[in-house]
């Protein structure tokens, strides 16, 4: 009765759709996880860097306090370095839940125009080159049926391209990074070459600024779409 003098809604969800409220609060938890590692990677990168230019250009003296100051900067690196598994695992897990959940309640509503199923949207991520576009194909299709199902404008904005640009080219840095570190350090860790070091360091900052920016637009998407589909699905 309070309900109805209220004017309250008492439609039930139809079965098979859910509200994102609790996939989207994880997804939250797992981007701001990651621009703080990210963060703290990209300061630990630059501090280190620094460290070796100094080195390198004579600023900074052999002794005991360069190799102290040299062990920190490596323990820093080190630590932010193996803060990134956890957290990566997290961001695996919170993606999957958002956008599997967003896409099966398109499914559940018969949403017209779908190619990707719900299980599809983040398992194209681990299949060689349709990783390529598979996985943009999927977000563009749900971003398009949750605002057109909203009443709201469904045109794919410029952000969601230049979100996925962004995510190559995190990848693409990284590879080139990973490919210069290898060929600097030594099996037992030992420092071969400082120039391919140090500029694998540079991608590493290089690849901090991206993978924030990229953590920063897949917010914004994201919450354009739990805000899309809370219009028509009951929380």
């Amino acid at each position: 009765m309070a309900e109805i003098m209220t004017g309250a809604s008492t439609a039930a969800a139809p079965e098979g759709v859910k509200p994102l409220d609790g996939p989207w609060r994880l997804l939250q938890i797992a981007i701001t996880a990651w621009l703080v590692v990210s963060l703290l990677w990209g300061l630990s990168t630059l501090s280190a860097l620094d460290f070796f230019e100094r080195v390198q250009d004579g600023r900074l003296a052999g002794g005991p306090a360069a190799t102290a100051e040299g062990e920190a900067a490596d323990f820093r690196l080190t630590v932010t370095a193996l803060l990134f598994v956890p957290v990566f695992l997290l961001c695996i897990v919170a993606y999957a839940r958002f956008f599997q959940r967003a896409m099966a309640n398109l499914h559940a509503l018969n949403a017209p125009h779908l190619t990707v199923s719900p299980r599809m949207m983040w398992l194209w991520y681990f299949v060689p080159f349709l990783c390529l576009w598979k996985p943009l194909e999927g977000v563009m299709e749900v971003w398009r049926e949750s605002r057109d199902r909203a009443g709201l404008d469904d045109r794919v904005p410029p952000s969601i391209g230049v979100w996925w640009a962004l995510w190559i080219l995190g990848g693409l840095v990284a590879m080139f990074s990973s490919i210069h570190y290898n060929n600097a350090i030594s099996l037992e860790g030992d420092i071969l070459d400082t120039g391919a070091l140090m500029l694998s360091m540079r991608a590493d900052l290089a690849s901090a600024v991206v993978q924030m920016a990229t953590a920063a637009l897949l917010y914004l998407m994201s919450r354009r779409i739990r805000q899309a589909q809370s219009r028509f699905i009951p929380g």
